[in-house]
């Protein structure tokens, strides 16, 4: 099974759990009709949600960054505080991911495994462009990476992971 297929059947799963407990079908404390029920952790309805003490976070990228920070002492340093240039550097590459490598490596998740699972036909037109934009944004990361050890700099940081959910 591949990493996206494994991530996608996670989640599938990580649904079917959450809907089940939505539904009051499991007992415990904070279910629907009993207090707050996990819909008030993922207002969208989707998966992560994320609860840490009186913290709740609910997308996937908020809830990454703060387990970077709030354990940075019990692990590999991914997030610089330190040094305002190492952490700018840092934040440019999740935004690449976020607004060019995501944009366009869900769309194809979509067209190319997606859509034949529910029998929807794919849509050469749309593949065709986001192929094209990802080839791009790879291009980019393998300039990065010929210039330093990791896209971020010499030093692996928070920035390759977030592409890791849709490869």
């Amino acid at each position: 099974m591949s990493v996206a297929s494994y991530n996608i059947d996670v989640m599938k799963r990580e649904n079917e759990i959450a809907s089940t407990i939505d539904d009051g079908a499991l007992p415990g404390e904070g279910l629907s009709g009993r207090g707050r029920g996990l819909s008030d952790l993922k207002p969208f309805g989707q998966v992560p949600a994320f609860e840490d003490g009186d913290l709740k976070l609910f997308e996937s990228r908020a809830i990454t960054k703060y387990i970077a920070h709030e354990y940075a002492e019990k692990g590999t340093q991914l997030i610089v505080t330190n040094d305002s240039k190492k952490m700018a550097i840092i934040t440019v590459w999740l935004e690449v991911e976020a607004q060019q490598y995501d944009q366009a490596a869900s769309k194809l998740l979509w067209e190319l495994h997606f859509k034949p699972l529910f029998g929807i036909p794919t849509d050469p037109k749309v593949v065709e462009e986001n192929e094209s934009k990802l080839s791009s944004v790879l291009g980019i990361y393998e300039k990065r990476l010929s210039e330093t050890k990791y896209l971020a700099g010499e030093c692996f940081s928070f920035s390759p992971l977030n592409p890791i959910s849709t490869t």
